[in-house]
């Protein structure tokens, strides 16, 4: 699919959850960290 493979779709997800308590601060940072080093 390739909404998956979209960094900005991705960061949207991880900002929805990062919103919902899913995940912590910690976590949101580094999968953000990881997936903009990995689309850049």
């Amino acid at each position: 699919m390739q909404a998956d493979r979209d960094p900005l779709a991705q960061l949207e997800k991880l900002k929805a959850l990062h919103d919902a308590g899913a995940i912590d601060d910690t976590e949101f940072a580094k999968m953000k960290a990881d997936l903009l080093s990995a689309a850049g």
